[in-house]
């Protein structure tokens, strides 16, 4: 299934949309039969030491150790299928946008509203792939930043869209 990119205004939920970045994922295309893993992409929470609410240790591809909290602020289930696409952003690196459902913006906005000035990150699959300071709240949709070229942002979501919704590429 082919995605086509929707016009729409992107807002930047990033400080420095440029910190964060995409470490080493393989998205190689695969074909699934199987239901939908809908943790397969996890908006976190994240800390560099373990505390009351960071408890559970994820590494991120470099390396780096951050504990993050128990729930995920976001998963995939509350993203809508249709718009998650592949993006240009202003610095020439591509990333993969997806946006949320309508009845998760509030939730998300409240998550995140109590976070501010708190680092969260992106997980695919199980590994933290981007990282970054959240500056202001979240509502509409994040990003999964990075990528070099539009074809390997592509190549993300059809992975995601493989993974999460047992959609067929």
């Amino acid at each position: 299934m082919i995605l086509l990119a929707l016009a729409v205004l992107v807002v930047s939920v990033l400080a420095t949309p440029n910190q964060c970045c995409i470490l080493h994922v393989d998205f190689s295309p695969v074909r699934v039969a199987a239901p939908g893993n809908r943790d397969y992409v996890q908006l976190l929470s994240l800390d560099r030491v373990r505390t009351d609410a960071h408890t559970v240790e994820i590494v991120a591809e470099d390396g780096s150790v951050w504990y993050r909290e128990r729930e995920p602020g976001v998963t995939l289930s509350c993203c809508e299928y249709t718009r998650i696409y592949a993006n240009e952003q202003s610095n020439g690196t591509f990333a993969v946008v997806l946006w949320l459902r309508e009845q998760c913006r509030d939730r998300l906005a409240l998550w995140s509203q109590d976070r501010i000035g708190g680092m969260f990150g992106i997980a695919v699959d199980g590994r933290l792939v981007c990282f970054d300071r959240l500056s202001s709240p979240l509502r509409d949709q994040f990003r999964i930043p990075g990528f070099s070229t539009f074809e390997a942002a592509q190549d993300a979501v059809r992975q995601i869209l493989a993974k999460g919704y047992d959609v067929s590429i």
